[in-house]
């Protein structure tokens, strides 16, 4: 069984740098950041300090959507992340939740989310791909290069089939249940929280 943590982008890129590598010495094996659109910080920026604070520690998007950014943009961004941390990336995505609001967007349908994991996975092979996701058009679009293909975390929807884990996670609203993580905090039991950086 892995462990792991979620974050939101609240602390200034050097406090939360050290909070992450923090957690990685706790144990830890994954760290999940929230990607809140206008919440909080840029969950891909605040990925790269976790990945460059830490040596072992995956580093997951908790959860990215197929509408706020292209695709193909979340192809190469974590085609970039991979490259600079390889083995210690995650891919997580879903149809969106509360942060879309402010965007004025909808939840993604399941078929815009399938499309655009495919179109992903295509690109990340080095593929190149035309076609439409949702309101996304592709025209012979391909990636600077390959990667290997990363692990892709879904959002879990019980009418998604698409092949990825799945993300798990206590929800307040059970009936959503887009967003799906359980964030383990045995390990820190007993470890007092003004232990953590940032705490005076």
């Amino acid at each position: 069984m892995r462990y792991g943590v979620t974050l939101q982008g609240r602390d200034d890129p050097t406090t939360f740098a050290e909070t992450a590598a923090w957690i990685e010495s706790l144990g830890f094996d994954n760290l999940w950041i929230t990607d809140s659109s206008l919440a909080n910080a840029d969950v891909y920026v605040y990925m790269t300090l976790a990945l460059q604070a830490t040596s072992r520690l995956t580093v997951g998007a908790a959860v990215t959507n197929p509408l706020t950014r292209h695709p193909a943009i979340t192809a190469n961004v974590f085609r970039s992340l991979e490259q600079l941390a390889p083995g210690r990336v995650i891919c997580g995505i879903g149809v969106g939740d509360r942060p879309l609001h402010p965007l004025g967007l909808p939840f993604a349908k399941l078929q815009t989310l399938a499309d655009s994991i495919e179109a992903i996975r295509r690109l990340w092979r080095g593929e190149r791909v035309t076609g439409q996701a949702g309101r996304w058009r592709f025209e012979e679009a391909h990636l600077r290069s390959p990667v290997p293909e990363l692990p892709v975390y879904i959002a879990f929807d019980w009418g998604y089939q698409g092949g990825s884990d799945v993300l798990l996670t206590l929800v307040s609203k059970p009936v959503i249940l887009k967003f799906l993580m359980v964030t383990l905090l045995l390990k820190v039991k007993f470890i007092p929280l003004d232990s953590a950086p940032g705490n005076p």
